[in-house]
């Protein structure tokens, strides 16, 4: 498995290693529109994918490079910080409902 780190732009190397043969995961962190294009990205790679090669594509996952608490601080609202943040990433990708 490989976790994609791309934190400034959606490069779309997922395709090279499922290429490969290794499945693999795309991991924004603090880019809300890198986050947003990488998700759309994934999706699409699944969807136009031959059926032996879709597995290979894993979906996404939040890197977060702070505690879990100041993670969780943002998402719940109660950190001062906005912007680029990895809260805000996250919900951008996965809307609260």
């Amino acid at each position: 498995m490989i976790c994609d780190w791309h934190y400034e732009r959606p490069d779309k190397t997922a395709v090279y290693f499922a290429m490969k043969g290794l499945r693999v995961a795309t991991c924004p962190w603090r880019n809300p529109p890198v986050a947003v294009q990488q998700s759309i990205d994934m999706m699409t790679f699944r969807k136009d994918a031959t059926e032996p090669m879709r597995e290979n594509y894993r979906g996404i996952v939040q890197t977060v490079w702070s505690s879990a608490a100041n993670f969780l601080d943002g998402f719940y609202g109660k950190s001062m910080e906005k912007g680029n943040t990895p809260w805000e990433c996250f919900t951008a990708v996965f809307p609260k409902k």
